[in-house]
């Protein structure tokens, strides 16, 4: 089954990814790796997601924020492959939460995203992660994730 066909069965419709603005792209290549920008979540309006992990959210809400910017993230990766089934492996997710001082749950809060990239690539969308909290994010968003993944 593709790769496409899979996240589409997981509820995810893979669009085309935009750049950030026009001085940041959404990913940049370098040979075979795709270094994706920091992406953040949005409201079902299409506003972006404002709050702290820890006052504003609980570990749970969050983890659908979570799951829309790892959503993004497969967009991303599809628009600088090709196809979703050019991706060789990922090779590491970079994980900022914007949290309170003595949130302790970074792990456990960006496992969604974890675990979908290893439904959508199986054996080779296993990766290293770093999950780090943050004093604040951009926006005051309250996740920002990036991807670097090795195409084949």
């Amino acid at each position: 089954m593709k790769r496409e066909e899979i996240a589409a069965g997981l509820g995810i419709e893979l669009g085309e990814a935009q750049d950030i603005s026009s001085d940041v792209a959404a990913f940049r290549k370098a040979g075979k790796l795709i270094f994706t920008s920091g992406l953040v979540p949005h409201e079902p309006d299409g506003s972006i997601a404002r709050g702290k992990v820890g006052q504003d959210y609980t570990t749970q809400q969050a983890q659908a924020y979570v799951l829309d910017v790892a959503a993004q993230l497969l967009c991303a990766l599809k628009t600088a492959a090709g196809d979703l089934d050019n991706i060789g492996q990922i090779v590491m997710l970079q994980c900022f939460a914007n949290a309170v001082s003595d949130y302790s749950e970074q792990s456990v809060l960006f496992n969604p995203a974890s675990d979908l990239f290893t439904a959508v690539f199986g054996e080779s969308g296993k990766h290293a992660r770093f999950a780090l909290g943050m004093g604040s994010l951009p926006m005051n968003v309250p996740v920002e994730i990036s991807v670097i993944a090795e195409m084949k």
